[in-house]
């Protein structure tokens, strides 16, 4: 099996996705909705208000109950690339367990 980064993963997630005996077994489109399954949706992502713009403050939470976050990224993340994580990181006021390297 290979394990190299693979740019259809998405296209192969559409199309299982909106398979119908997969959408029943998941008890999901159960009113025939007019669109399809995206693994991005701008249906969805359009109408959602109540989501957090950072999840530094979950982070912060999760810290003083002394519950030990790991956090990680590659580093050439479309979502969260490393620059972002070494911010995190900084704001956060935490600091590295093992040096940065590629």
């Amino acid at each position: 099996m290979c394990r190299a980064y693979n740019p259809c993963i998405e296209t192969y997630s559409n199309q299982y996705f909106n398979l119908p005996e997969v959408q029943k077994a998941f008890h999901a489109n159960i009113t025939s909705l007019s669109y399809t399954w995206k693994t991005c949706s701008h249906i969805v992502g359009g109408y959602w208000t109540d989501f957090p713009l950072s999840v530094l403050l979950i982070y912060k939470e999760l810290i003083v109950a002394g519950l030990r976050v790991w956090i990680f990224s590659g580093d050439t993340g479309a979502i969260v690339p490393l620059t972002v994580t070494r911010y995190s990181i900084g704001a956060l006021n935490l600091s590295a367990i093992a040096n940065w390297y590629p």
